[in-house]
Formats: C-alpha cells, sequence, structure tokens
C-alpha cells in the first residue's frame, strides 16, 4: 500500500504516524493528528523530508452543501464573520472522548473542525490569534465544551461553540 489510514484513539497517532511514515507511505490521519505542537511539527518534517503527504482528516467540508457556500463566497466576496455551532450528544460512560490519558476531551477532538470552518470561510486568510474558553467538563476532568473567538484580520472573524454535551447540531451563520 502507498497510504496508511489512521484510525484509532487518540493518544496512538503519533506512533502509528511515526512507523508508517518511516516505511515510506503517505499517511492520512483521523482528527486530532496530535495531541502536541511539537508532535505535529516533527512529524510534518518527517513527512517533508522524505516528500510524503501527511494529511489530517476532517471531511465535513466535502459535503454537497458547502459548494453552496464556496459558491456564495465566489459570487458575492470574502465572508467577514462566521459563527460555527459544532455540538453532538453525550458519549456512553465508557468512551475514550473522557479519558484525558487517551487524547479524550472535546478540546482535542472537535478544535480541527473549528479550523478547519475558518480554512472553508477565511481561505488563504492566516489566523492571527485564537482565544479559547473551556465552558464544560465531565466528572473525569476532560472538557466537554469548549468556545473559541479567532482573528483572521482585516476583520474578519469566527466565533464558535464545540462540545458533546449538547443535541447533535451543525450550523454556520
Amino acid at each position: 500500500a502507498e497510504v496508511v489510514y489512521i484510525s484509532t484513539v487518540n493518544n496512538l497517532h503519533e506512533q502509528l504516524v511515526e512507523k508508517a511514515l518511516a516505511s515510506g507511505r503517505h499517511v492520512m490521519v483521523d482528527k486530532p493528528a496530535f495531541l502536541e505542537l511539537e508532535t505535529a511539527q516533527r512529524m510534518v518534517s518527517a513527512a517533508a523530508a522524505k516528500s510524503l503527504c501527511l494529511a489530517e482528516m476532517t471531511v465535513f467540508s466535502y459535503h454537497p452543501q458547502f459548494d453552496s457556500v464556496r459558491n456564495l463566497i465566489a459570487r458575492d466576496g470574502p465572508v467577514e464573520r462566521a459563527v460555527a455551532i459544532f455540538s453532538m450528544p453525550p458519549f456512553p460512560a465508557d468512551s475514550y472522548r473522557y479519558n484525558i490519558d487517551l487524547g479524550g476531551g472535546a478540546l482535542n477532538d472537535l478544535s480541527p473542525y473549528a479550523a478547519a470552518t475558518g480554512r472553508l470561510f477565511f481561505s488563504g486568510a492566516p489566523l492571527l490569534e485564537a482565544t479559547c474558553r473551556i465552558l464544560t467538563r465531565h466528572q473525569s476532568g476532560a472538557d466537554l465544551s469548549f468556545s473559541v473567538l479567532a482573528n483572521y484580520g482585516n476583520g474578519r472573524s469566527l466565533m464558535g461553540t464545540f462540545g458533546f454535551d449538547t443535541e447533535y447540531r451543525r450550523k454556520y451563520m
């Protein structure tokens, strides 16, 4: 195989990506690709050194409804403000998402959606600043929900609430 797809508990991503890259294969890894910035930087460098692709998988923006968003942006010009609500019901009590040692928590699990939303609506604009606040926590200490405010410059901003402590919701305004 030329490509390895990694879809495991979050804390295993680093070691499996490292092995896949060392074997000379391109890698697609479920979000969150990594739990630490240093790890992400090291893995990106390892992939680049071997001319391999390393991609974190967030596929929601490939849904046909986002073609409409891209068409509106192309027709009407750039988006200045975006609001996102991205949430889902709680998981079963034994879910790894409540286990910090396994890379659980809403921030690890859902912040890739916040980043992808910014890329979708503010294509090409650099993220200048982001502020995040944990809103609720599980009894295990894992974060269940968070809010984010991201500044993309020139008045462009993303505000959002993300979590797994409400009903299922995907909304962009």
